[in-house]
């Protein structure tokens, strides 16, 4: 499946090394540049990627998603593309590139984010290559990332929820600056609650947001919530 099919710079060759693509354009004056090319195994989809469900459109392959993502909706389509994940089997996106970066981050760097922890779970994410804004036209006004995200056969940790989970990861990160600790009491955890659940997950009282790995944030979160 093709995210935002354009003129079908991407489409065309595509259509080469792939069995069966649905490229799917939103914007209707782009329609007929696609048809035009009358490429047998493409089907042509008006439609907004955000308002499709996967399900309606694959019955027993996994999916791959390839795209030049729209940059102001980008982050709507990971979240679209992290909820319907079961169908997927990888993705190929050319993003703006500190969001590339904040998917592929580790810990203590400033780009690891609850998006890096919540992602990597259930992806292998690969940065593999920067574009300068000179390779499009017009240019934007940013960098570019192409990122491969390869799904995991089963996730590295189980999670009982993963809405919960970001919820938790997006309050624990609120105050970057401010240490763990004092962001787990701002989520109506006790002082000695978030005191004692610390050291069991190996996390040291004066350790910020950014310097916990993922298996210890899911440590926290599933010790915290069954208390």
């Amino acid at each position: 499946i093709e995210i935002g099919a354009g003129k079908g710079a991407l489409t065309s060759p595509l259509a080469q090394k792939a069995g069966r693509i649905i490229a799917i354009e939103k914007d209707s004056s782009l329609i007929p540049a696609l048809q035009k090319k009358r490429l047998s195994n493409v089907l042509i989809l008006e439609k907004n990627i955000l308002k499709i469900d996967f399900r309606d459109l694959i019955s027993e392959e996994k999916i791959k998603l390839v795209g030049n993502l729209p940059y102001s909706i980008s982050s709507s389509i990971l979240f679209k593309v992290f909820a319907e994940k079961e169908l997927i089997s990888e993705c190929f996106f050319l993003l703006q590139k500190e969001v590339a970066e904040r998917l592929c981050a580790i810990p203590g760097t400033k780009k690891y984010a609850p998006i890096s922890i919540l992602f990597q779970n259930y992806f292998s994410a690969e940065l593999l290559f920067t574009l300068s804004p000179a390779s499009f036209s017009p240019p934007p006004q940013v960098k570019s990332a192409l990122i491969s995200l390869k799904r995991r056969r089963k996730p590295l940790y189980l999670i009982e929820s993963d809405k919960i989970f970001l919820q938790f990861l997006k309050a624990a990160f609120q105050h970057r600056r401010k240490k763990l600790i004092n962001n787990l009491i701002k989520m109506n955890f006790s002082s000695s609650q978030a005191k004692q659940s610390l050291p069991s997950c190996r996390i040291g009282e004066g350790a910020r947001p950014e310097q916990v790995s993922l298996s210890q944030y899911v440590k926290l979160f599933n010790t915290l919530y069954k208390e």
